[in-house]
C-alpha cells in the first residue's frame, strides 16, 4: 500500500511499532453512516436466560454489556467449575464458553455439561481468540453447537443467537407489516433459516443495478449496499420503496436475507 512499518525498540523497556500510509479522503455521507449502524432493540417472546463462562472480567462484560439491554438474562461464570455450578442453578436458554481458561478449560467444562441431562441439549457456543481450525473443529467434537472467534462483530454474536435460540428480532421503528413479509424466522428444529417469499409489489431497478448490488451482497459488504441504496433514492424516486426495503435488511445484517431477496428480484 505504499508504505512504511518502523519499530524502536530499548532493551529491558519495550518496543515502539507504527507505519504511515498515505490514504484518500473518503466522503461519506451521514445518510451512509446511519443506513450501516445496527438498530435491534430486543426480540420477540419470554426473557432467554444466557450463561458466559470466561475467567476474563472484561470478555465477560463485552457480553453483558451487548445483551442485558436488549432483553437477555445473563449470569457470569468465572472458570470452568464455577460454570458447571451455575449452569445447573441458572439452567440457560444457550452458554457461551471461552475455550481457554486455567483449570478447568472450555474443553472439559463443555464434556461435563454435555454428560448433565437437563443441559445436554442447550446450545454452546465456544469463543476463543485461537487461530488454529483444530481449536474450532474439537469445540464442535466435543459438544459445542458453534463457535465464535475473538475479536467478534456484534452482527456475529447476534447472528449466532437468533440461530441457536430461534429469535425473532424486534428493530427500532420497524413497520409491522414489513416484518412480516420480509422477516426471517429461524427453525429451532433444524436452524436453518426460512425465508418467506411473498414481497409485495414495488418498481425494480434495472437489472445491471441489481447485479451489481447482488455482488455485494455476494462479498458481505454491506456499508456499500447502504450507499448504493441511497444513490438508488437520489436517481429515482420511484425506487424509494426498494432502497427502504434494502436498507432494513443491511441495517439488520440479515447477509442471507439480502441475497436471497436480491436473487429472487433478478428472477422476476
Amino acid at each position: 500500500m505504499g508504505g512504511e512499518i518502523q519499530v524502536k525498540s530499548i532493551p529491558g523497556r519495550g518496543s515502539v511499532f507504527w507505519f504511515d500510509l498515505e490514504l484518500p479522503e473518503v466522503n461519506c455521507g451521514n445518510e451512509a453512516l446511519k443506513a450501516w449502524e445496527p438498530n435491534i432493540i430486543g426480540f420477540q417472546g419470554s426473557k432467554q436466560k444466557v450463561l458466559v463462562v470466561d475467567d476474563k472480567w472484561a470478555n465477560r462484560s463485552v457480553l453483558v454489556n451487548l445483551l442485558e439491554p436488549l432483553g437477555f438474562k445473563v449470569v457470569e461464570a468465572t472458570n470452568g467449575s464455577d460454570g458447571l455450578d451455575k449452569a445447573r442453578e441458572f439452567q440457560p436458554d444457550l452458554i457461551f464458553i471461552d475455550l481457554i481458561m486455567p483449570e478447568m478449560d472450555g474443553f472439559e467444562t463443555t464434556r461435563q455439561l454435555r454428560m448433565l441431562p437437563e443441559l445436554a441439549e442447550v446450545p454452546i457456543v465456544a469463543i476463543s481468540a485461537s487461530v488454529f481450525n483444530f481449536d474450532r473443529q474439537q469445540s464442535l467434537k466435543i459438544g459445542c453447537d458453534d463457535f465464535l472467534p475473538k475479536p467478534f462483530w456484534e452482527a456475529d454474536l447476534l447472528e449466532k443467537l437468533g440461530i441457536h435460540l430461534g429469535l425473532e428480532w424486534v428493530y427500532e421503528d420497524e413497520n409491522k407489516e414489513t416484518r412480516k413479509l420480509f422477516g426471517a424466522k429461524v427453525n429451532k428444529e433444524n436452524k436453518q433459516e426460512v425465508s418467506f417469499s411473498s414481497y409485495p409489489a414495488f418498481p425494480i431497478p434495472p437489472a445491471e443495478e441489481i447485479a451489481a448490488l447482488l455482488d455485494l451482497a455476494m462479498r458481505g459488504d454491506l456499508r456499500s449496499l447502504a450507499t448504493r441504496a441511497n444513490r438508488l433514492e437520489e436517481l429515482d424516486e420511484k425506487w424509494v420503496p426498494f432502497a427502504t426495503h434494502l436498507r432494513k435488511l443491511v441495517r439488520g445484517f440479515k447477509g442471507k436475507q439480502i441475497r436471497e431477496f436480491l436473487k429472487y428480484v433478478k428472477r422476476h
